[in-house]
Formats: structure tokens, sequence, C-alpha cells
């Protein structure tokens, strides 16, 4: 019963963890506040009469505009970064072929610094790196390295000065890397910008097409629809092999207790002859229970902690969190569901008849 109950229970709570997260993931992925159209590729030329032209359309839209240039990176320290990152490391792609990079003045809001501080505006002779956070420690960087990245065909060599936590889930403007905009100032550049607005999306990109013809925009919402229906199928799926694992499970712990039957009446049979009641026999036997589920809490929590996080964070690379209300409530109602169970498989034990058992058996 113990094995029965301890696979089970970590293989319920395992399952459990993957799909919580996995429905976080959905929720979260899929904020209120996620913009509406995406504009890519505007010529530096018409970004402020593109902003000025939606404004007057919707004085009350959110409009966020970021630079962006392109680059590659070549070294990590005098190192080449084919050396130093394997194609097997999550993140690189960061270090891998182009890569669009940013600049601002200040860091944004959504972004804070984890580790580092932000430069001093102002230095256009030497190039400042702030880089993604889990990017910098899955590549080994560290704080004033010096990375080389080729820009527009030239090679110039920045030193990391910060790290962010960045959150690409809420399909805002984000960047792995961002730059100093004093150095950045004097690179040929264009814009990238998200929109969010009260107006039907489709309506007011129609009007931002007809007026610039030559501006490129995405609806997110579309997209936004297929990432949900996709993550919707994966979390029914899990929650479909949970409850299955819940049935199994159930079914071997009754087995296990039936398997127990003959040496439990035989146990009940001698209580009974030294004048054991039944309140106590109920004691003892929710005692033994006790005992032997809380052996099994720890280790099974453990060991489905430790699995559901490599499958979050490895294998489906999503973040993965630790929740104490659904870890309870699993505990407590597989605990009170077996138990009741063990109840029930027992039933026709608990008041043996003596005189027929001592003679026939």
């Amino acid at each position: 019963m113990t094995i029965s109950l301890g696979i089970g229970l970590t293989l319920l709570l395992t399952l459990s963890f993957v799909a919580n997260n996995l429905k976080k993931e959905i929720s979260d992925s899929i904020p209120s506040m996620a913009p509406d159209l995406f504009f890519v590729s505007i010529d530096k030329d018409i970004q402020g009469d593109l902003q000025s032209f939606i404004e007057g359309v919707d004085p009350n839209a959110e409009l966020e505009f970021s630079p962006m240039a392109s680059a590659s990176f070549i070294s990590l320290n005098d190192i080449p970064i084919e050396e130093i990152v394997s194609r097997s490391n999550r993140s690189a792609w960061v270090v891998r072929g182009d890569r669009r990079i940013s600049w601002s003045e200040k860091p944004k809001p959504d972004n804070p610094i984890v580790e580092g501080e932000w430069w001093e505006p102002g230095n256009e002779s030497e190039m400042f790196i702030s880089m993604d956070s889990r990017a910098a420690y899955d590549l080994g960087m560290n704080i004033n390295d010096k990375i080389v990245l080729n820009i527009l065909g030239r090679d110039v060599t920045g030193t990391i000065k910060n790290f962010r936590e960045v959150d690409y889930r809420d399909i805002s403007i984000n960047f792995a890397i961002i730059i100093n905009k004093a150095f950045a100032n004097k690179l040929p550049h264009e814009f990238v910008g998200t929109l969010k607005t009260e107006l039907p999306s489709g309506d007011v990109l129609a009007m931002v097409v007809e007026k610039f013809p030559n501006v490129s925009a995405i609806k997110i919402d579309r997209i936004l629809s297929q990432v949900s229906d996709v993550l919707n199928k994966i979390f029914i799926a899990v929650t479909a092999i949970s409850l299955i694992v819940i049935v199994i499970g159930l079914i071997v712990i009754v087995s296990a207790v039936l398997v127990q039957t003959t040496f439990r009446r035989y146990n009940n049979l001698i209580y009974k002859i030294l004048g054991v009641d039944f309140p106590t026999i109920l004691k003892a036997m929710t005692m033994e229970f006790a005992v032997i589920y809380g052996t099994l809490i720890f280790f099974a929590t453990s060991v489905a902690v430790i699995s559901s996080y490599l499958v979050v964070e490895n294998a489906l690379q999503l973040t993965w969190q630790f929740d104490f209300g659904l870890t309870l409530w699993i505990l407590l109602s597989t605990a009170l569901t077996s138990f009741i169970l063990i109840l029930l498989a027992n039933r026709s034990i608990f008041n043996p008849k003596v005189y027929p058992l001592i003679r026939n058996e």
C-alpha cells in the first residue's frame, strides 16, 4: 500500500504541477494589456508622422515606439562566441545570426535591473551593453565582460554594465540586448512599435496601411488566439492524464488493501477476543495511515517538484512556480479519499464473527 500510494501521489503531484504552470502560462502570456497591433520596419523619417496620425485617429491610444538596429555576436572576452555557446544552450538564439538591438535613455519599468548599474548618459565614444539576465546567465556572462558586436558591418567592442529581467510573455517591445543611447544615436536605424486602442484594430490597421503603405503591421489578437488554443489543448491533455493517474492510483490502493484483508481479519479477531472495541480499532487504523501518508508527503512532494521543474524549465522552457495552495489541496484530498477507500475495503472485517472464524479458519 505504501509503494502504491507513494507512486500514485508522486505522479499526481508531478502532472498537477506541470498542468498548473501551463495554466498560468496561458493566463500570463495573454494579458488584458497586450497590444492590438505590432508595427515593424518603420522608417525613422516617418515615425513621427505615424505617431501623430494614430493619435489623431484615437487620442486615447497607447503607443510605444523603440529604435532598433541589426547586430551579430562576434566574441565574448576575445573568445569566438561559437566556441563558448553550444547549440543546445537554451539562450543560444541570442548569439546566433543577426539580432535586433535597441537603446534607451533609461531602463523600462518592466525591465528592472537585477545586477549591475545603468550607465551615465552622454558617453558617445564607448558602447555599454545591458543584457537579458536569463540569457546572460545561460551564456556565462558577467558584469564588465567585453563583447564584440558586428553592427552594420563594423566590429564594435562593448562592456556589459547590467543585467535586466526581461519577460517576453507580455508581448510588448522587449530586446535581449540594449546599448547606450549616446553611442547608438549615430547608427542608422528604424523603429518598431505597438498600439493598444479601444477602436476596432482592423479599422485602425486599414487606415494606417492606406496612409502609410510602406509600414508593416501585424494583428496580435489573431496570433494570441492561435497560441491560446494550442496551450489550452495541452492543458486539457495534461489534466486528462492526471485524472487517469488518480483513478489508476486509487484502484491500486484498493487492491493493495484487499490483499491485506485476511491479515486484517485475523488482527481484528484477536482485538475483539481481547475486548478491543471498534473506536479503538478505527483510531489505530487512522494512526497507521497517518504515519504511512506522513512519510510519503516529503518524498512525493520533493520528487514531484524536481521533476516538474525540469519539465517546465528545460523541456517546455517556461517559468516554473510552486503553488502551495494546490499542493495542500492535492495532499489533503488524496489522503481523505484514500482513507475512505481503505475503510470501505475493510468494512467487512471491522466486526468479525468470533466463533465461526475460530471454528472454520
